[in-house]
């Protein structure tokens, strides 16, 4: 009967901290990564483990285990939590391409003190907090019946608890690792240190990130078999020296048969769940979530161009008056298409009703080359400049591992950001030239990796580069009384093709400009 209520209390504050993380723990991140993560840990998950330890009357410290292990046992712990981050990451790499989608993650830290809250948040909160309830409470209620049982039951509740679907696969050797580092010591402080170990790797490029300290893809990804051979090697040598614990935990006798009495907690949380399964995929809505960011460009074929040509646009405003013309050539290459697009807009300003729109006077040169054989995007630099001179902005897109590194340089005052991109990413500027190329044949929606060189940040009151998911709409309508192709991205711009391939950009509306065809021709 007491091993019953043991568990039955265990899987009910299982159930009671993940309601608190999904209702306050969310919110709390949302708002701001290291402070919230932090309040997550204290307030969500160790708060109540420890009010349940004190509502048994148990002394804390015998019920989580909370005792030293041998000096060999701890110091194999760290490259045990290396070498499970590596193989975790191997999986999560394998579940990306399988699946072709990149699931939404932390909110990124915007500056350095949130990015120095989240290292510890990830090193020192997380592994002591989600220990204390996984490997401490949870693993004590369920090891009445066995220490196998306990590694098991805590390992698959852990991976679970983490609500996510494609990461799934990816947090089950660590979940494990960490029972067995348990199981086998006695002792929960071992597996609070291969725990801080294993989110030591991305905690720390997320701090050199915000610090402007890039870590090469190429070296993370050099570093991972190291850690792996390194965290295998010592789990054997662990395993060899923390033999299975004598007495009842290694009895191997069976386990009691589960009643509904106990389990019934963990009911609703498959309802809960699945529900974060179901949005983290894309089959649910939800409201305020993030949707999943394709790895994939959108399934465009390029039609054939293979002579150089020219487009000459005038560049209208909001009232329609002519404020500006942009030239752009298309130069077919051997793999690639390369256009190359130069525009200036004088400044101007147009009052109606309530509302104000102006544009400052400004000179533009944007450099784009794609896939010849999927219009993936290779590479882009764009410049925009004041008309009088000077520097203003500079955005590149190169490639960096297997996707793209987004780059902002601004002035010295503003400084450098950047962000990692999908293979797969769009950008708002150079889409429409994309899809010129492209052999449009029917109607189809996509959903894009839409990356944004400056999004506004209402948290951190800045503008920072960001990417997310949107939608691309190809629909056949009319433009300038005959029929044409249109493109419309989400609400940010809309663009119409000539009809008939090859789809030459007939008009762009874009950020209060409307750019208009006046004249082609061969270079």
């Amino acid at each position: 009967m007491y091993e019953e209520r043991a568990v039955r209390n265990a899987n009910l504050l299982f159930l009671g901290t993940i309601l608190l993380v999904v209702l306050l723990g969310r919110f709390a991140q949302s708002r701001e990564a290291g402070s919230g993560l932090i309040f997550t840990e204290l307030v969500c998950i160790l708060a109540p483990t420890l009010l349940a330890l004190r509502r048994e009357g148990a002394d804390w410290r015998t019920a989580l285990a909370w005792r030293p292990a041998r000096p060999e046992q701890m110091l194999l712990a760290v490259p045990i939590g290396f070498g499970a981050w590596a193989l975790g990451a191997a999986i999560t790499a394998v579940m990306m391409a399988l699946t072709g989608y990149e699931a939404p993650g932390l909110t990124q830290p915007g500056s350095e003190a949130s990015g120095l809250l989240l290292f510890l948040g990830l090193t020192l909160f997380a592994p002591v907090c989600e220990e204390v309830l996984f490997r401490g409470y949870i693993y004590r209620a369920y090891a009445a019946r066995g220490g196998r049982t306990a590694v098991v039951v805590s390992a698959l509740l852990f991976a679970f608890y983490h609500l996510r679907l494609q990461g799934l696969p990816g947090l089950l050797p660590a979940a494990f690792a960490l029972g067995i580092l348990r199981w086998r010591t006695g002792s929960l402080l071992p597996g609070v240190l291969a725990h801080a170990a294993q989110n030591s790797v991305p905690a720390t490029v997320a701090l050199l990130t915000v610090l402007g300290v890039e870590v090469p893809a190429p070296w993370l990804a050099g570093m991972m078999p190291a850690m792996l051979v390194l965290g295998v090697v010592a789990f054997r040598r662990f395993l060899q020296q923390s033999p299975v614990p004598s007495g009842e935990e290694a009895s191997g006798r069976r386990p009691a048969r589960a009643r509904l009495g106990e389990l019934w907690p963990l009911i609703p949380f498959a309802a809960i769940y699945l529900s974060a399964a179901g949005v983290e995929a894309g089959l649910v809505s939800a409201p305020g979530a993030a949707p999943s960011v394709p790895k994939e460009p959108p399934a465009l074929e390029a039609a054939v161009f293979e002579r150089p040509e020219v487009w000459r646009y005038e560049v209208r405003n909001v009232a329609d008056e002519v404020v500006g013309s942009m030239e752009c050539r298309l130069t077919p290459q051997s793999a690639s298409y390369a256009v190359d697009c130069r525009a200036e807009i004088r400044a101007w300003r147009v009052e109606r009703e309530n509302s104000v729109f102006q544009s400052d006077a400004v000179a533009m040169e944007i450099s784009m080359r794609w896939s010849r054989s999927d219009l993936r995007l290779l590479e882009l630099i764009e410049r925009v400049m004041p008309a009088e001179g000077g520097f203003h902005q500079e955005i590149r897109i190169a490639p960096e591992g297997d996707g793209l590194r987004l780059t902002v340089y601004r002035s010295a005052r503003e400084g450098t950001s950047g962000i990692g991109l999908p293979a797969g990413a769009v950008l708002a500027e150079e889409l429409p030239w994309r899809i010129s190329l492209a052999g449009l044949a029917e109607e189809h929606v996509y959903t894009v990796a839409l990356a944004s060189p400056s999004k506004w940040d209402p948290r951190l009151k800045t503008s920072l580069p960001a990417v997310e998911s949107a939608e691309l709409r190809l629909t056949r309508g009319t433009a300038g009384g005959g029929k044409a192709w249109q493109a419309a991205l989400g609400d940010r711009l809309q663009a119409w093709y000539s009809p008939e391939a090859p789809h030459v950009l007939l008009r762009l509306d874009y950020m209060g400009h409307s750019y208009r065809l006046v004249g082609q021709g061969v270079q």
